[in-house]
């Protein structure tokens, strides 16, 4: 069976893998000269910089299965343990988050009014009507209003770049909503949960995520194709047409919009993507005032800033930056702030100076400076995604052979898409 694999991203390539160590002839279309997708890493003056993805999470079997197949496992790199340290800036100043029920009870990011609010949370009835809930509305009805500005909205906008009221909990968070299905509180199911099974570790590699990728694409060899777009799918009889060539079964893992399927896309549902901007900046140690020792800071909107968050890679993983410098990465728009991704380059790095300055006390000009835009960065699981999804499924059942994977469908993440294309 001769399959087509369009898209070099994490989740065509491993599905590539995947189906090449069964025995299937495979090949994979990237339109960029590289693989990777959203995954790039490159060094500038001594410091490693991840235009998109920063880490991966090492949350199944067989993610470290993969890693041990492509020979990676010495280029493995484990977050260090200040990662667990993360911030978020609140009332003017980062504030620790909680990483113990009793630091949780003393921190300043809840009033004593929150806590009790959410220690009451196990009794909250379970919602039993079908209708789907955004994860504001659900966050409202369990732990209140404060819970969600002070601690869910910052999360959605680190993760989604997105609305918590805009984003439908049983598809952007699925583990959540799963807690109350299964359990009827968010509280009773974590702490059955965290006797389940161990942390998940953050993971990358000693020259960047983007080894991974660059790895799979080697070992698949002539079977991976770069420069190379898909300009036009047919159907003939049982088999399909795409540039001209024939193959039996075709597998799209790019973004939908960037399919060119003429007939068969007019049966697939839009689905909105948040553009984001990401800006790395390093900086001598000096130049920096407030301690950089976690994974990184995110901000509420209540705060009114101009940044989503900000990462901290030379804390989480050695050699992301030279002795005695510290690599900032910066995020701007999302669904919060679009319009700001439409600022010049100098305007958005002007503005995120003035903005590390007064969140994190940064100072001096920095040693090195890089900006990515990304017009569709990630796809927002709206309350009308099941409608999206429900169209692939309708165009996959109407075309036998056809299929689509990837981070519109099944989860962001980049364990997400490496668990669905080698399992």
């Amino acid at each position: 069976m001769k399959t087509l694999i369009v898209g070099g991203g994490i989740s065509g390539l491993t599905h590539a893998w995947h189906l090449s160590n069964l025995g299937h002839d495979v090949c994979v279309w990237e339109s960029r000269s590289e693989a990777g997708g959203a995954i790039r890493s490159s060094f500038k003056e001594g410091f490693l910089i991840e235009a998109g993805p920063n880490s991966l999470q090492n949350s199944a079997p067989r993610i470290g299965q993969l890693i041990s197949e492509l020979d990676l496992a010495s280029e493995l790199l484990t977050a260090d343990r200040a990662a667990s340290r993360r911030y978020i800036y609140l009332d003017g100043k980062p504030v620790p988050t909680p990483t113990s029920p009793i630091s949780a009870i003393t921190s300043p990011l809840l009033s004593f009014r929150a806590k009790m609010r959410i220690l009451r949370e196990p009794w909250v009835p379970k919602r039993t009507d079908a209708a789907l809930e955004s994860l504001g509305d659900m966050v409202r009805r369990r732990l209140g209003s404060e819970a969600l500005e002070h601690l869910i909205n910052p999360m959605v906008g680190g993760i989604y770049a997105g609305d918590p009221d805009s984003l439908a909990v049983k598809y952007a968070f699925p583990k959540l909503w799963n807690l109350e299905q299964e359990y009827g509180s968010f509280i009773k199911g974590a702490f059955r949960k965290k006797s389940a099974g161990p942390k998940t570790e953050i993971i990358s590699f000693k020259d960047g995520l983007q080894t991974l990728p660059n790895h799979i694409a080697s070992k698949l060899g002539d079977r991976f194709h770069a420069l190379t777009s898909l300009e036009s799918l047919e159907k003939d009889g049982s088999r399909f047409v795409a540039n001209g060539q024939h193959f039996d079964k075709v597998i799209l893992t790019s973004p939908p919009h960037a399919w060119n399927l003429s007939g068969f896309k007019s049966a697939v549902r839009h689905l909105h993507y948040a553009p984001i901007v990401s800006l790395s900046f390093g900086f001598t140690k000096e130049s920096i005032r407030h301690p950089i020792d976690g994974f990184g800071m995110l901000i509420p909107k209540k705060e009114q800033r101009n940044l989503l968050g900000v990462l901290f890679p030379s804390a989480i993983f050695p050699g992301r930056a030279p002795t005695g410098h510290h690599l900032l990465t910066c995020f701007i728009g999302g669904s919060r702030q679009p319009h700001l991704t439409e600022l010049t380059d100098q305007q958005l790095i002007d503005m995120t100076l003035d903005e590390l300055g007064i969140m994190l006390g940064v100072s001096g000009t920095p040693v090195v400076t890089q900006i990515t835009r990304w017009n569709t960065a990630i796809p927002q699981y709206g309350l009308d995604f099941g409608d999206f999804l429900d169209s692939l499924e309708s165009v996959e059942r109407d075309h036998p052979g056809l299929h689509f994977a990837g981070n519109f469908r099944t989860g962001i993440g980049l364990d997400k898409c490496i668990i669905a294309g080698v399992s």
